[in-house]
């Protein structure tokens, strides 16, 4: 699904998501464009282990949140310790 600008703001406005921090909510400026908002991730990530399956049923029993501290490795994004992201990798940030 792709938001406008506009759509972007509305969903802001009506709770359904947020974007923190946000410079502003005038949708003619940055950090929005047309359909797309830009963002920046903080410098902490979580790297699932190779094969650990990046599609989960949620609809089962059991804690996500454990399932991923037991099977990936949390880095810290320095200028120093950069991460490459390797092309098709899945992470959470």
């Amino acid at each position: 699904m792709i938001l406008s600008n506009v759509e972007i703001v509305r969903c802001i406005d009506e709770g359904l998501f947020s974007i923190e921090p946000i410079d502003g909510m005038d949708p003619t400026k940055r950090p929005f464009n047309t359909s797309a908002v830009d963002l920046r991730l903080g410098n902490e990530i979580t790297v699932p282990e190779k094969g650990a399956p990046a599609q989960l049923d949620l609809s089962h029993q059991g804690n996500i949140a454990k399932y991923w501290a037991a099977h990936s490795k949390n880095f810290t994004i320095t200028k120093e310790q950069p991460y490459s992201l390797e092309h098709g990798q899945f992470i959470l940030a």
